[in-house]
């Protein structure tokens, strides 16, 4: 961190987007005794969240300004191009709205999207860092929003600045060098389970094309200390685990031909049937 440098602590809060992820990251930070506001286009969400923060609204000039402004909007894609833009039109509306202390995007992004995010909307103004939201709605009591995560930040007065709140927030944070490193760990993290999901699909498949048992098969490969197979389910569904291993190959899409393999393995999966294989995967 720069020496000397020193900052009001962060007092408020604004969650912009209160979706899945968004409105339990913005009950968790008033649950913390933390002045918390919540923005979505959506008048259920809005709805949904009013009771539990310190002001909602479907209009970001409507709320008081908070020093820290943090971003769940949903991300996406098309065929294969990753579709960021709502990421854009969320910072764009922080920034019209004033000069909060921090921006943290939560969102997922692709690598290079927060230096974009802070040289064509902030104009390189303020603070900004990337904290990736880690979420299993399956176990929100280990993996829900105060669990372990990376952040990357695009100045040292951006990770002070962060590090005390989240710390504050009960929310440990492992910095990394470069803020594109936070970009790339989410996405790397969930495309390392896309292809752990896809070698035992493609095992499966294997064990049926010679009537074999895939059960006596893994019992026999994890025996090995540095082995872990996984379980045959129904598949890779959801949203996250899909969209994170196309947001990893836009990164080098000329370098990704183990990633094109994997996804078509999964498809050739849930072809054959993999409905009557136990249940789905979480993500």
């Amino acid at each position: 961190m720069m020496s000397g440098f020193q900052s009001a602590p962060i007092r408020s809060v604004c969650v912009v987007g209160l979706g899945s992820v968004g409105e339990p990251t913005a009950e968790h930070f008033a649950s913390r005794g933390i002045s918390t506001y919540g923005y979505d286009i959506n008048p259920r969400a809005v709805k949904s969240a009013a009771s539990k923060l310190n002001g909602v609204s479907t209009s970001l000039s409507e709320l008081p300004l908070a020093d820290l402004y943090v971003v769940t909007v949903d991300t996406g894609f098309q065929g294969e191009v990753p579709l960021v833009e709502n990421v854009f039109k969320a910072c764009a509306a922080i920034a019209a709205r004033g000069h909060p202390q921090l921006v943290s995007i939560e969102s997922t992004v692709p690598v290079g999207t927060c230096r974009r995010l802070y040289a064509e909307i902030f104009e390189g103004q303020g603070d900004l860092v990337h904290v990736p939201h880690r979420w299993w709605a399956g176990d929100i009591a280990h993996h829900g929003v105060a669990q372990p995560r990376v952040i990357g930040s695009i100045n040292r007065e951006a990770f002070a600045l962060a590090l005390d709140f989240y710390g504050r927030a009960g929310i440990p944070l492992l910095p990394v060098a470069d803020i594109r490193i936070a970009e790339l760990c989410k996405i790397a993290e969930n495309t390392d389970r896309y292809l752990k999901i896809a070698f035992v699909e493609l095992l499966k498949m294997i064990c049926d094309e010679h009537d074999l048992d895939l059960e006596d098969l893994r019992r026999a490969m994890n025996s090995k200390w540095n082995v872990e197979v996984l379980e045959a389910r129904q598949g890779i569904g959801g949203s996250c685990l899909p969209k994170d291993i196309l947001y990893l190959k836009a990164a080098a899409p000329g370098l990704c031909h183990i990633l094109d393999g994997a996804r078509s393995v999964d498809e050739a999966y849930r072809t054959r049937g993999a409905s009557r294989w136990r249940r789905s995967y979480p993500s």
